[in-house]
């Protein structure tokens, strides 16, 4: 089921965001109904910053969504330990 969440996020995100602002970067499995999206915003910036962005997807729509300013912190709120987040490295 998670990875359908994954691709539910995927979709509803891709074509949304004017590209030149907005691109995903990557999209990570939370387990149970949580997406944790890492994006980065292109300001006029030479190194644009990321944000990280958790997702909680329920019967195949999101729910609701949070950003944070750091990774640790959305993987607190997905409820992904340090370990998991190497787990696919």
């Amino acid at each position: 089921m998670s990875q359908e969440n994954v691709e539910v996020v995927r979709k509803r995100l891709e074509g949304r965001w004017k590209r030149d602002n907005f691109e995903p970067v990557d999209y990570i499995d939370a387990g149970g109904a949580f997406v944790m999206v890492v994006a980065r915003f292109a300001l006029e910036w030479r190194d644009p910053p990321r944000v990280w962005l958790v997702f909680r997807v329920e019967a195949g729509e999101i729910a609701d969504w949070h950003s944070y300013p750091s990774e640790q912190a959305a993987r607190d709120a997905a409820g992904l330990s340090e370990q998991d987040a190497h787990a696919d490295s």
